[in-house]
């Protein structure tokens, strides 16, 4: 993570601010104009706003030059109705508002009759965007639901989006919460996710997210991607904004159930030529989902007691539920086999099938006798020779091109459940006052296999039948969120929001590490003995434990693909990680004339603690390596011997513990110059001051701090009598310290 540091950046530009990613509110002006039938502008004429699931409404009147504004509109369905003296009542129906858009509903025509008759249309379905420069995609909840989705992942819409790119691979159920892989138009980074207003974004990353609504509690997705207000900000790569759903004054509710089964599909090519010891050909690795989903929605109401008459509360709750049972993929690996294990390689061939030559560097590099080690010449401290013991025999025979690389074939699966909780409610209080209040749980947590370490069952080795424990990966979060609208007159509107979003990224070891516990392997070298007390104000499961080293023994021509245990990619036991962001917003929007004034602050406060990726169990390198004099040309033989090519250990695990802040403000306008032409421009504010470290594990260089006559001396390899030894640069004498 970068280190940020104070700074204040203005913003400015004609035509929208450039300027992403958060977006501040979802709330969008509505935009009209009223003439009579000789199209003479009226002014003064009442308009009625009303929200047609909610029953909710809003009054204002047209100014001077017939044009009406509503502002801080949230997206949904509504009707505009028009009632002047003189004239025929007018109502338009069905006007869709999305997210964070100027709605333009052009130009109404009122006829001339009495009040008490009626001319009723229906707006345009997809109108075209006249009243901002904005470029963006709205994505509904009709075509979400209409088109099918193969993981129920809303992202998997993406790629039928014009300007998005989606390098993901599969957007499945076992793939969520990720945004990396998107590019919109152009742009590879710096994206932001947010629902409802509300930031939902794992900062440490900005690649994952803190949790995801299921596709039945989403009523609507839109992709900003340039030319739009200064009232957004904090990103510049683009916006994917979701709105979740509400209620009505009726209710409304949807079930349905999915299922995916490895019986419904064939064999691949791969399983069917891959022979077992038995003979048999490798099975189908189970593949099952279960998904099932309901919502429901409606007014919120007690007879006789709460919200009679179904006009003051409203609420929506969906549940998704994912059981899977998913394959970890397949491992196709050359494991030690039981001559290497004893020094024996007379029977280790290359790619081409030549046989690789075992050379000894204690005699000239010259090869062994049948390619074979003495068992005298086995590395002193039994580490080496235990390392190779470690994994599981061969279990596999490898055809053609494979008939030298692959002998160790395995193939599992485990669970990976999942739960989707959304609760929304809608309270409207009076016809001023308005808001919502928003949670939404994502449980995710997955079985792991295969991180850092190629096989789970037990073949043989030192383990015996038991095996490798799978990791625990836990990935849950969570988002609350609240906002409220305050019509302090038909022209001038504010809306406060406030959220928190939350999630930890964690790995334990189902079994504690019992089967990688660093006593398996008796006589590890080591430089620093592993802690066993934790650093300072870090939690328990972020210490340390006694676990093994890494051990990694080089890959390629024209050795085998080998095995490595480079458990959690840090060899750092138990890992957690959590992420806590407050965002706080208020907007304030003000109509003058023909100017729509808006102002805001956004406010974000952001915590983070994760380790970070010392080695402190050690990692022991024995890859062949021309440059090092003890190297016999094979990982295995270099094992045997007790040859690492390089060893790396760290002192200690850091832990960093930091929150910082972001505090924007901005201003803008809409000014409709005339019917013809609209400007957007505004000016943006940001302020980002320096993280605080809590853990005091940030470092820098200070050039007044520095003395050469104190800083200590690297150690260089060499040769004495015989042995290898480290030395001293400054006197050319061996160190007083082993060198592995």
């Amino acid at each position: 993570m970068l280190i940020r540091t104070a700074s204040l950046l203005v913003c400015a530009a004609l035509t929208l601010v450039s300027g992403i990613a958060v977006a501040q509110n979802v709330t969008s002006t509505l935009i009209g104009r009223v003439v009579d039938p000789a199209t003479a502008v009226l002014a003064g004429a009442p308009v009625t706003l009303t929200n047609q699931g909610l029953g909710s409404t809003r009054t204002s009147a047209t100014d001077s030059t017939g044009t009406f504004r509503f502002t801080d509109v949230a997206p949904g369905n509504y009707t505009i109705t028009v009632q002047a003296t003189g004239f025929k009542a007018f109502k338009e129906q069905n006007i869709a508002v999305s997210a964070s858009e100027t709605r333009d509903i052009g130009t109404l025509n009122l006829e001339l009759g009495s009040m008490t008759e009626s001319i009723s249309v229906t707006a345009e379905a997809t109108p075209i965007q006249l009243a901002s420069s904005e470029k963006g995609q709205l994505i509904d909840a009709n075509q979400l639901e209409n088109v099918t989705l193969k993981g129920r992942d809303l992202f998997g819409y993406m790629k039928l989006v014009p300007g998005v790119i989606d390098t993901t691979a599969a957007r499945d159920v076992t793939s969520p919460n990720a945004i990396a892989g998107i590019t919109i138009n152009g742009n590879t980074s710096a994206k932001n996710f947010t629902v409802d207003g509300i930031t939902d974004m794992d900062t440490g990353s900005n690649g994952t997210l803190h949790y995801e609504p299921n596709l039945d509690a989403i009523q609507e997705m839109k992709i900003l991607s340039s030319n739009y207000q200064a009232e957004f900000g904090r990103n510049s790569g683009g916006t994917i904004t979701v709105v979740t759903k509400g209620g009505s004054r009726d209710f409304h509710g949807t079930a349905q159930w999915s299922h995916r089964h490895e019986q419904f599909n064939a064999n691949n090519w791969i399983n069917n030529h891959s022979v077992q010891s038995n003979g048999a050909a490798q099975a189908i690795p189970r593949y099952r989902y279960n998904v099932e989903t309901y919502t429901i929605g409606g007014p919120a109401f007690i007879p006789k007691l709460l919200n009679r008459d179904r006009k003051k509360l409203f609420f929506f709750f969906s549940q998704e539920y994912t059981g899977q049972f998913v394959s970890g993929g397949t491992q196709t690996k050359y494991t030690p086999s039981a001559l290497e294990r004893m020094g024996d390689f007379s029977k280790t061939f290359a790619n081409n099938g030549s046989l690789i030559t075992i050379t000894d560097p204690q005699n000239n590099n010259a090869p062994f006798p049948g390619n074979i080690i003495p068992a005298n010449r086995a590395d002193p401290t039994g580490f080496g020779p235990a390392a190779l013991s470690f994994f599981p025999l061969p279990n596999f025979t490898g055809t053609g091109n494979q008939a030298n690389v692959v002998n160790y074939f395995e193939s599992a699966s485990a669970t990976h459940p999942r739960r989707n909780d959304v609760l929304r409610l809608d309270p409207y209080i009076t016809s001023r006052i308005s808001g919502y209040f928003r949670w939404i749980n994502d449980h995710d947590d997955m079985t792991s296999l295969y991180q850092g370490v190629q096989f789970s069952s037990g073949t043989g080795g030192i383990l015996g039948n038991k095996g490798i424990a799978p990791i625990d990966h836990p990935n849950p979060g969570h988002g609350y969120s609240g906002s409220i609208v305050y019509t302090i007159s038909p022209t001038l509107v504010n809306e406060a929001s406030v959220g928190e979003s939350w999630n930890t990224w964690s790995w334990y070891s189902t079994d504690n590490y019992a089967s990688e516990n660093r006593s398996l392997l008796p006589g590890i070298p080591t430089l620093f003995s592993i802690p066993t007390t934790n650093p300072q104000g870090v939690s328990v499961t972020n210490g340390y434990q006694p676990i093994l080293p890494q051990f990694q023994f080089g890959t390629g021509s024209p050795e085998p693909n080998n095995m490595t245990y480079t458990r959690n990619s840090t060899s750092a036991g138990n890992y957690e990680n959590f992420n806590t962001i407050w965002t706080v917003t208020d907007n304030l929007s003000k109509i003058l004339g023909n100017h729509s004034l808006k102002a805001g602050v956004y406010v974000e406060h952001n915590t983070k603690i994760q380790p970070s990726g010392q080695v402190y169990a050690g990692n022991f390198n024995f890859q062949p390596d021309a440059n090092n004099p003890l190297n016999t040309g094979n990982g295995y033989a270099n094992a045997f011997l007790g040859y690492v090519d390089s060893y790396q250990q760290a002192t200690a695990r850091a832990v960093f513990n930091v929150y910082y802040w972001n505090v924007e403000a901005y201003v803008q306008d809409n000014w409709r110059v005339n019917r013809r032409l609209t400007l957007d421009y505004g000016i943006r504010f940001y302020h980002q001051p320096a993280q605080n470290d809590l853990n005091h594990t940030f470092s820098n260089f200070f050039t007044n701090l520095y003395s050469a006559s104190a800083a200590p001396r690297l150690y260089i390899p060499g040769v004495s009598a015989g042995k290898r030894v480290a030395i001293d640069p400054a006197t050319g004498a061996a160190a007083p310290v082993a060198y592995i």
